[in-house]
């Protein structure tokens, strides 16, 4: 479950920053690095006032037995594989006539999340848009470890290191 708190944007960083507050709503949805889309993996959305929004709930992200989100999961937490597969993106949307709209994004690492052998406390991560302009900052929490660990001991002995 990643909690999340508020969004403050920094309206000198970029162009995409100064558009947020126009924008009239936002919300994040949570991606792995790689594999599908988890389902039902959105926040609700609110709306931006001046430069801040905030957010003030939390989102799951489904991993039942045998779904093929586990399985990628499970498979990005192994000790061999690229750290940067073990990724939980927070990607930030605003709403659009035309649908959603990408603005930027921060990420979490889970992998480092359980050789640091506990959940990620609150902490606030930099939300960047696809040309690597700062946007703003997210305050996220995350409580995961127990789930990690069992999805990770599913391929059987501890594949993280410690």
């Amino acid at each position: 479950v990643v909690s999340l708190g508020a969004l403050h944007v920094w309206p000198e960083a970029s162009a995409a920053a100064c558009r947020l507050p126009s924008c009239g709503k936002v919300f994040v949805a949570l991606e792995l690095a790689t594999g599908p889309p988890p389902r039902q993996s959105e926040s609700r959305s609110v709306g931006m006032s001046r430069w801040r929004a905030v957010f003030g709930c939390a989102v799951s992200l489904p991993l039942p037995a045998g779904s093929s989100e586990r399985e990628v999961l499970r498979t990005a937490l192994a000790a061999g594989s690229d750290e940067e597969e073990s990724d939980l993106h927070l990607v930030l949307l605003r709403e659009t006539a035309g649908g959603a709209e990408e603005v930027g994004s921060g990420f979490v690492n889970l992998r480092a999340m359980l050789r640091g052998a506990a959940d990620c406390d609150p902490r606030t991560i930099a939300i960047v848009s696809d040309t690597g302009e700062r946007i703003g900052a997210l305050a996220v929490a995350l409580r995961a470890e127990s789930c990690l660990r069992a999805i990770a001991a599913e391929a059987g002995p501890p594949q993280v290191e410690g």
